[in-house]
């Protein structure tokens, strides 16, 4: 081989090796494909802080809404129990009516039935024939008062009845909307789950198992049990993702834990319709969920900051010690037999003390509470 030709092979060979091929092209220089970094897709953060941020809109006004329903649905329900009395009582009216006007009908009839010919024929005195037409005649004027009645009460009954109709179905369609409701809260509850498990603190350094409840809460106070330091493990990446801002900047503006009628102020007590939904009125995390011997599931929620929600009274908890919260979301529910008394004890407390739950919550769901 001369020499010429192997360096044609050699020129060859290096143009083979360095042409770049289609979407393979380099970068600029070393410095762009690490800023870039490449064809990699940029890392995902590890909390999903917009996801949450709508998610906690999702079950705040959700929440609202399914209350709002709620209430809509009770009054509807009142005002249909009344329209049912008031069509009970208008049947018993319209009775005695139907009754006389069947009486009189009915000896009418007898009367009427008597040929003109046999009345003209029968020995008796021409003023037994006019007493008999003078009852005659107020037969029907007692069948036409009493026809009169029975009309209007008839009338009265159709116009409740029409009410009562168009009540129902207004009824059914508010039920089929806090229906779907129920599911976009479930499935954002679910979602916010997914997303904060990974941050779910192990509950033997977050809290020992209370022996008592006044124990529980006297060694709260004094900030001798291991959550009275929670706030440690608040890092600032944690309060981006679970808390816009800090709970004072709140105050007035949570909304009540669950949907009720409240009684008293320290310790407040909020009677409840069956099976509602308890949530928690703040971020945070389940510093304990579980039974106290004598007084039921009892759950601690904490704020951060030195804030703590505390809920009893409730027939099962949906959450479990050392999970994350966002406002709004569903943490307990009511019991759900009618015949129970259905009362939630609430509690704020600051650094272990009761403070006004009145000077906290709210029970409308006011823009700054959603924000």
């Amino acid at each position: 081989m001369n020499r010429s030709f192997r360096a044609f092979l050699l020129v060859l060979a290096g143009l083979l090796v360095h042409t770049p091929v289609p979407g393979d092209e380099a970068p600029g220089d070393l410095e762009t494909l690490i800023s870039t970094g490449g064809d990699a897709p940029p890392p995902e953060p590890s909390l999903s802080t917009t996801d949450l941020a709508s998610l906690r809109m999702t079950l705040l006004s959700g929440e609202a809404e399914r209350r709002r329903l709620a209430d809509i649905l009770e009054s509807t329900q009142g005002d249909l129990d009344d329209i049912d009395r008031r069509i009970d009582a208008g049947l018993k009216d319209l009775e005695p009516h139907r009754e006389a006007w069947g009486t009189r009908v009915g000896v009418l009839h007898r009367v009427s039935g008597i040929p003109p010919g046999v009345i003209i024929a029968m020995p008796a005195p021409l003023s037994f024939v006019h007493r008999s037409s003078v009852v005659a005649h107020a037969l029907v004027s007692g069948i036409e008062k009493h026809m009169k009645e029975m009309t209007r009460h008839l009338e009265d009954l159709g116009a409740l009845d029409t009410t009562r109709e168009r009540m129902e179905s207004a009824r059914l369609d508010t039920r089929g909307r806090l229906r779907a409701i129920k599911a976009d809260i479930d499935t954002a509850a679910e979602r916010v789950r997914e997303i904060l498990a990974p941050l779910a603190v192990e509950r033997e350094p977050l809290i020992e198992t209370p022996v008592t409840l006044t124990s529980f809460l006297d060694r709260l106070a004094a900030g001798s049990m291991a959550q009275a330091s929670i706030d440690n493990i608040l890092t600032a990446d944690i309060r981006t993702a679970l808390m816009v801002t800090g709970i004072e900047a709140r105050k007035g503006a949570l909304p009540y834990p669950v949907r009720g009628v409240p009684d008293g102020r320290r310790r407040l007590h909020i009677a409840t319709a069956p099976a509602e939904p308890v949530i928690t009125p703040f971020d945070g995390v389940v510093l304990y969920s579980g039974p106290f011997a004598g007084h039921g599931p009892l759950l601690v929620i904490d704020h951060g900051d030195n804030y703590q929600t505390i809920l009893l009274g409730f027939d099962h908890g949906a959450v479990g010690t050392g999970d994350w919260l966002v406002a709004g979301q569903p943490v307990a529910v009511m019991a759900a037999d009618d015949t129970e008394e259905r009362t939630l004890y609430v509690e704020i407390r600051y650094k272990g003390i009761p403070v006004d739950a009145l000077d906290w919550l709210t029970a409308a769901f006011i823009e700054e509470s959603i924000q």
